[in-house]
């Protein structure tokens, strides 16, 4: 309605008689209220947020019919895969074997303190813990909470405790709630550092590991995979099947019941073809032949070597050792720091199997190889002769070679040269080879040498093997690619080459596998 004016309401005003309002009506009786009145405005404000409101519900009616009725199977089985979780259990690996039945690696049962999740959480739990098993408590707590074997899989806290202090949480379990233990297998190796480099040594796989795997091979953080040998070798074989425990979770993640189990399968057996006799004997030769005293380094014969023992029938190798070497066993459970360093630092390499990956000029080993080359090309003979003096200048340039023997060994048929291994008679064959390389090529003698697979891999199922160096004018040419002077073939490259020297890079397994062709006629693939 109209207002004319405002008084007291019945009420006295304090306020002195000239200040009491008395005002003219600002709005006529024509005005419409909604127009121009603070209710009016109200009114409007009210209805535009009823609109807003009324969106805002609509949408999140929308949504929720959304995910109630359209997703719900979805939804629920989310659910269902959050509620129950699957924890893999390791599988023991399976047992290497010589070729005898003689157990050259085993497994042993240890028992394993494992906690749930969240005893990191119980200081008091995590103290009896560090206090009884001897480990500090901050170490106790991380290796509670490393979640890297799965969110609700128990966490080792030992490996390989002590039955007597498994037995004192058995009794006060209740001192000790979320701590079990079980039965699990740990590697043994029982002859220590035998064969060491052919046998490799396994552990713990990494998240990179994990990654790496090739496809179908299903790894969990916590398995133990070979890393080197034989153990990295077939590992397929060796790792067996995981153990499975169906559990359900709370939302915490706390497991609240289990709900089924299936054992674990042990890997499968593997017989190799080493005789543990044979790799004996060759272990201890080369101990004894580089390192006498007290397996000091410098104390015998130069500080490596490598032994290689095959049947040449069948590229069955009986023994491979390689010295400096390691033993298997400080990997179980987890390499200590300082022995790492010293094994991957020290300037001898103990971890490098040197029958496979040691690459040493051939030496005089080649003559068997060039000197048939030079029966094959005319370039040597039955009834042909050569006079050792102990010198050779066959181009005449004053640049001498001398003989192993500097004295000289006489007039030697070239039977004579293989027996005496006279570096003069293979000199005098590289001079044929070079100087008639433009009717035999540049690289036969190279070529007929890699007949017995000089310069490629054997084949042998241990990884990190290499491959060797044949040279030829090509490779020599893009070796010195930045060194032009240096780039071309020489006579004198050809006359280092025949007596396995120069450039020439050959392994012992290599070695060996080019021997037993020349013992057997075949080229066998070393196993």
């Amino acid at each position: 309605k109209p207002i004319n004016a405002i008084d007291t309401v019945g009420v006295n005003s304090s306020l002195p008689e000239h200040s009491q309002l008395s005002a003219k009506p600002s709005v006529t009786e024509n005005t419409p209220l909604s127009q121009s009145t603070p209710a009016g405005n109200l009114k409007s404000r009210f209805a535009a947020m009823g609109v807003l409101v009324a969106a805002i519900f609509g949408t999140l009616s929308t949504k929720l019919w959304s995910m109630q009725v359209m997703e719900a199977s979805a939804y629920e089985a989310e659910s269902e895969e959050n509620r129950y979780t699957t924890v893999f259990k390791p599988a023991p690996r399976g047992l290497i074997f010589d070729a005898d039945g003689v157990p050259l690696v085993e497994n042993r049962v240890a028992l394993t303190v494992l906690a749930d999740p969240d005893v990191a959480d119980n200081r008091t739990v995590v103290q009896r813990l560090s206090a009884l098993l001897g480990v500090p408590h901050n170490v106790i707590r991380q290796r509670i909470q490393d979640a890297s074997s799965g969110a609700q899989s128990q966490r080792v806290v030992v490996s390989d405790a002590r039955m007597r202090d498994v037995a004192f949480i058995a009794e006060h379990a209740d001192a000790f709630p979320g701590v079990t233990h079980e039965e699990r297998t740990i590697r043994v190796y029982p002859y220590g550092a035998l064969a060491a480099h052919v046998l490799g040594y396994a552990s713990t796989v990494t998240a990179e590991g994990i990654e790496a795997a090739r496809e179908g091979r299903a790894l969990e953080l916590g398995d133990v995979v070979g890393q080197a040998g034989v153990e990295l070798a077939y590992d397929d074989l060796l790792a067996g099947d995981h153990g499975q425990r169906k559990v359900m979770a709370d939302a915490q993640g706390n497991i609240v019941q289990l709900i089924s189990e299936t054992q674990a399968t042990k890997g499968s057996d593997i017989y190799l073809t080493i005789k543990a006799p044979v790799q004996y004997v060759c272990d201890t030769a080369l101990a004894k032949l580089i390192a006498p005293e007290n397996a000091t380094l410098g104390t015998g014969t130069g500080t490596a070597g490598a032994a290689v023992v095959m049947n040449a029938k069948d590229g069955a190798i009986l023994a491979m050792a390689s010295y400096p070497t390691y033993s298997p066993t400080t990997f179980v459970g987890g390499i200590n720091e300082n022995i790492w360093s010293i094994y991957r630092d020290d300037e001898h390499h103990p971890m490098v199997n040197r029958a496979i990956q040691g690459l040493y000029p051939a030496a005089s080993t080649y003559k068997a190889f060039t000197g048939l080359a030079a029966l094959e090309y005319g370039f040597a003979d039955t009834s042909r002769s050569w006079d050792c003096t102990g010198e050779w200048d066959g181009w005449d340039t004053g640049d001498i070679q001398k003989c192993w023997k500097h004295s000289g060994h006489g007039t030697l048929d070239f039977r004579g040269g293989i027996v005496n291994s006279c570096d003069v008679v293979f000199y005098d064959i590289a001079y044929h080879f070079f100087e008639n390389r433009g009717n035999v090529g540049e690289t036969a003698m190279q070529d007929y040498i890699k007949r017995y697979r000089f310069g490629e891999l054997t084949g042998i199922e241990l990884s990190g093997e290499e491959a060797g160096l044949v040279p030829t004018p090509e490779w020599k040419a893009e070796y010195f690619r930045d060194y032009p002077e240096d780039a071309a073939w020489r006579g004198g490259d050809s006359t280092n080459m025949v007596i396995g020297q120069g450039y020439v890079l050959t392994t012992p397994l290599q070695v060996a596998c080019a021997y037993g062709a020349l013992a057997t006629g075949n080229i066998m693939k070393p196993h």
